[in-house]
């Protein structure tokens, strides 16, 4: 075996162990975790993935507008403008996840 082919294997190994580490961990947290300040952080594209986390996560269809700006309006209220009312504050307790309603 040539010193090509190691460093070949080697560096594949490597890149394999990294995803799978990087899969492990971004599956462990779930969005009811996240506070306020770790959505205030995030951009508005993973706030958006975030909410429709939230609603999966909780039986909610999260593609129904309604559930998306139902949702959105109980995060502002709840952690407050730039999330900075209730930064400590988890997602899992924006809302009622088992009302009917908005």
């Amino acid at each position: 075996m040539n010193r090509r082919t190691v460093a070949g294997r080697r560096a594949t190994a490597v890149c394999i162990v990294t995803a799978m580490a990087a899969a492990t961990l971004s599956g462990c947290s779930s969005p009811d975790d996240l506070t306020c300040a770790e959505y205030g952080a995030l951009s508005p594209g993973e706030q958006a993935e975030v909410t429709m986390d939230l609603l999966a996560a909780h039986d909610l269809e999260p593609t129904d507008t309604g559930n998306i700006l139902g949702v959105t309006q109980a995060i502002v209220d709840f952690c407050g403008p730039f999330s900075s009312e209730n930064p400590e504050g988890r997602l899992e307790d924006v809302t009622d996840w088992d009302s009917g309603t908005w």
